[in-house]
């Protein structure tokens, strides 16, 4: 074997060199198409705007980032809810969905910075202490604890839970090459847009043809 190698050592060495220098030369041929596919128009909006794959895997994100800190989004909108679908993350259509309610409430300019995104904790505090309650009022019906008990606990709870969702945005940041836990929040933000937009949308007056 050694005797073959070094038989044919050059041609070995030529051969290698050819080789590097043709992933060398295919390499911004390659990060070019890289970036034409992410580039590449996978829908197209109602105002004629594109949606990019970039963009629609972004939307994906956004969804995924909202199973994990504000699951309340989910809900239907009678339990004040957003109406998304619960699997939005892995279905392209309610991706899509996502996509025109997040372009939707950007363009009536409806979409804050990141203070609106931390305004999302609140919300899932309020749908999750209103079930704690219930639990919680039927243990002091019980006697097994007092109100006074009972109001310590559900505080203890909000606390504690307010934390671990800061929490998860700052594990999500820290495992995202080149975001920051503002660029989640303001990412969320997008969903107090949303919900801007659907009480807009509720608390409109809609006229009759006559009255219009």
């Amino acid at each position: 074997m050694l005797k073959f190698i070094r038989k044919f050592q050059l041609v070995i060495l030529a051969v290698g060199g050819s080789l590097l220098m043709v992933v060398f030369l295919l390499e911004p041929v390659l990060t070019s198409f890289q970036k034409s596919q992410a580039n590449r128009t996978v829908a197209r909006l109602a105002d004629g705007s594109k949606v990019s794959l970039m963009e629609f895997e972004r939307a994906r994100v956004e969804l995924e980032l909202a199973r994990r800190v504000a699951p309340a989004v989910f809900l239907p909108k009678q339990q004040q809810g957003l109406g998304l679908t619960a699997d939005a993350g892995q279905n392209d259509e309610h991706v899509y969905h996502w996509l025109l309610l997040a372009s939707m409430a950007e363009k009536a300019g409806l979409v804050g910075g990141a203070e609106d995104g931390r305004a999302l904790i609140d919300l899932e505090l309020r749908v999750e202490l209103a079930e704690a309650v219930q639990g919680l009022g039927f243990q002091v019906q019980q006697g097994v604890l007092t109100p006074e008990e009972a109001m310590s606990e559900l505080n203890r709870y909000e606390t504690a839970r307010r934390a671990q969702i800061e929490w998860e945005v700052a594990v999500v940041a820290a495992s995202t090459r080149g975001a920051t836990e503002d660029d989640l929040w303001r990412a969320l933000a997008k969903f107090t847009g949303a919900y801007r937009l659907m009480r807009l949308y509720v608390t409109t007056p809609a006229f009759s043809p006559a009255g219009a």
